[in-house]
């Protein structure tokens, strides 16, 4: 009986929720003055952050560590014995039970006596806690890779650069998905480099809690972990995805394309869009080679979510922001409006300057960095600026960084929109120029914005090489 009104109450929050950001875009689009704007939006933000909280707490009564929300982060256990001491044993072991069957139906390896002349790989499992968009628990995973970096190179490998897909691809992709109102869907194929054939004669230690005595796997299969796998793997895929007249682009290998349908492909994550019967009909004939989780409608990318609606498409990274600011417990700060302040000139390190903790400026410089790269615009100037310090960061620095997650704190769910209903024109580029703004070395920035079809796809902020002696040179 109190799991159902914690479950009625569950439910009550989120539709609550969704009706609040319905009114907040409404409400944005009447309001003129940008003050209150500003601080029309931080209480929206505020009261989302308080909703998140009650939800968190009521999912911690319904079942323990069964929330994996906005606010709230799960360590993945890091070996056999701490998946045994978990609340959740029986679940883990029912996660490495599924990828022992999978192995085994693949063919991965052949138990033989362990050889004595050979060279025996090690391996470990890797646990791996999968969420939805909204933060919930959507299955515990086990993977068993190989120990790859005790390989030599022209010994049990030759090549294996493999490309992956780009940042700036995909938003492309997304973008002229939207412009031309197509169908996009996303696949992720199930234990994907265990697809493809090995070369030469690999061993490898069978996964702790099946191991017998004197017995080792000689591998058939390209298992996790080698450091060939993804290599084959890519040419695996790309030449299944020749039968559908999908060929490489020049732009990017990982984007492969034909008449009105395009893939994306980042390691075993596939997007897929094009006309809708001509995607559908590419995911059937792909049925047929691989077996793989139909995510539908895309709603989580790379750590990006993306929210869709009858008019746009939005891209933002609120998980990934709350679990930044848990990691450098900044979850109760008191969020800014701005990124840098004016007033403080931040300059190299002197003598006299007391420096920080280096690891902790590099990670959180580091951690802003991949919140500025797939959607965060407006904050890749003040990341790029803070960067150049890492050397030698003061704590005026550390001050500096975590002023960015304060504002991150006020706007955890900001990020890029592409509308459906767009009249731009194909391509927009903005560009501008500071002068002189370094106060160390006297160089200037350079900030670059590329739109197509009115959708920011390309940002950069860099500083220039060479010093400007006025502001037409600058620029």
């Amino acid at each position: 009986m109190e799991r159902d009104k914690i479950t009625k109450a569950i439910n009550r929050i989120q539709n609550k929720m969704s009706r609040d950001v319905e009114e907040f875009e409404k409400q944005v689009e009447e309001i003129e003055d940008e003050k209150d704007l500003d601080d029309y939006t931080t209480q929206h933000v505020l009261h989302r952050q308080h909703n998140q909280e009650q939800l968190h707490n009521l999912q911690q009564k319904l079942n323990k560590k069964e929330f994996a929300g906005l606010s709230y982060h799960i360590s993945d256990p890091t070996s056999y014995q701490e998946v045994m001491q978990t609340d959740e044993p029986d679940e883990w072991k029912k996660a490495i039970d599924e990828e022992m069957e999978v192995l085994g139906n693949r063919g991965v390896g052949e138990e033989v006596d362990r050889p004595r002349n050979k060279k025996v790989l090690k391996g470990r499992c890797v646990y791996k806690v999968k969420v939805k968009q909204d933060g919930t628990i959507e299955r515990r995973k086990g993977r068993y890779c190989a120990k790859g970096y005790s390989q030599k190179p022209g010994e049990d490998f030759d090549d294996i650069y493999v490309p992956v897909a780009r940042l700036v691809s995909l938003r492309i992709l997304l973008s002229t998905s939207v412009k031309r109102n197509y169908t996009i869907k996303q696949l992720d194929v199930k234990s994907a480099f265990l697809y493809r054939d090995i070369d030469g004669e690999t061993y490898l230690e069978m996964p702790e809690g099946y191991r017998e005595l004197g017995k080792v796997w000689k591998l058939r299969k390209a298992i996790y972990g080698l450091k060939q796998s993804p290599l084959l793997w890519y040419f695996y895929l790309t030449e299944a995805l020749k039968e559908f007249n999908l060929s490489v682009s020049d732009f990017d290998p990982c984007i492969l394309v034909s008449k009105d349908l395009y893939c994306c492909v980042y390691v075993d994550d596939i997007l897929i869009t094009g006309k809708p019967h001509l995607v559908n009909e590419c995911i059937n004939k792909l049925q047929l080679r691989f077996k793989y989780t139909d995510s539908g409608e895309t709603l989580l990318l790379l750590c990006m979510q993306i929210d869709r609606t009858p008019k746009y498409i939005r891209l933002y990274q609120e998980q990934y922001i709350v679990e930044i600011l848990e990691r450098f417990c900044m979850k109760d700060c008191n969020p800014v409006k701005t990124l840098i302040e004016a007033h403080t000139p931040l300059q190299t390190a002197t003598d006299n300057d007391q420096l920080c903790d280096q690891k902790l400026y590099q990670s959180l410089k580091g951690s802003l960095m991949y919140a500025a790269t797939p959607t965060r615009p407006g904050i890749a100037h003040a990341t790029h600026f803070l960067g150049q310090f890492s050397a030698q960061p003061t704590e005026t620095h550390l001050v500096a960084a975590k002023r960015v997650l304060r504002y991150l704190r006020g706007t955890p769910t900001m990020g890029i929109k592409y509308n459906y209903e767009s009249n731009h024109i194909p391509l927009r580029v903005y560009s501008d120029s500071s002068f002189a703004s370094n106060l160390t070395d006297r160089h200037s920035y350079t900030g670059l914005i590329i739109q197509t079809h009115g959708h920011t796809v390309i940002w950069r902020s860099k500083k220039q090489k060479t010093v400007s002696d006025s502001t037409t040179v600058a620029e």
